[in-house]
């Protein structure tokens, strides 16, 4: 184990934010049971967490996806601002990342970053949000349906067209967003707890219209396969 990694785990803070992980993601899991055995009905699922939310769901798909009372309905889970690995999908075979905008049963996942943040971490599996490719191709600004803010009743105070571009990075399977007007000082924006370029806080903003987009076209490719 390396020095800097002995010195995360001795961190009583850290110790306490595992515990409390275990805490929520049990309240996740009880509430899924509880819709599965009681409330979907035999219609299809579709799963969307972000952040803290996407690593409660890649808890839950280790836990469901081999669940006949789940894997047959499976749309797609969308794990947003959380690390899908290479190292996850081998210790689960039975779930796989998307390639494509139709595929279902799969996790479509990304992390946004401007291309001058360094990361040394392991690779992630990345969808780039505006093409459908997992691959490197650079996807031109003006795929991009819709940059969106919200109030706190969750209704869309402002929407902008062709905001900004995106690739995959190959090295780090990091998604890449390009041609934000504005991109050098949205670069120098000080977050607090972020590294300067991680775009967490905005990447459902940056893509929100392609993800509402996608999660349609997704639900209606499982309707024609399952009729």
């Amino acid at each position: 184990m390396e020095e800097g990694s002995q010195r995360i785990i001795q961190n009583s803070s850290y110790l306490e934010t595992i515990e409390y992980d275990d805490i929520a993601y049990s309240d996740v899991k009880n509430a899924f049971e509880y819709y599965l055995e009681n409330l979907n009905g035999g219609r299809g699922i579709v799963l969307f967490g972000y952040s803290q939310g996407g690593d409660m769901l890649l808890k839950l798909l280790a836990d469901y996806g081999e669940d006949e009372r789940f894997k047959d309905k499976y749309i797609a889970a969308y794990i947003i601002g959380a690390s899908l690995t290479e190292e996850y999908l081998t210790e689960h075979p039975y779930l796989k990342a998307a390639k494509g905008k139709k595929d279902t049963g799969v996790i479509v996942s990304f992390n946004a970053v401007d291309a001058r943040m360094e990361y040394n971490g392991i690779k992630e599996i990345s969808i780039n949000p505006l093409n459908w490719k997992s691959t490197g191709k650079k996807a031109d600004k003006s795929l991009n349906k819709g940059y969106a803010t919200f109030d706190v009743n969750g209704n869309i105070t402002e929407e902008i067209s062709n905001y900004c571009g995106a690739y995959i990075d190959k090295n780090t399977g990091k998604l890449i967003v390009t041609d934000i007007d504005g991109q050098d000082a949205l670069y120098e924006t000080e977050t607090g707890f972020f590294e300067k370029g991680d775009y967490h806080l905005y990447e459902l903003n940056f893509f929100y219209q392609n993800l509402r987009k996608n999660i349609s076209t997704r639900i209606k490719a499982y309707k024609k396969n399952n009729k």
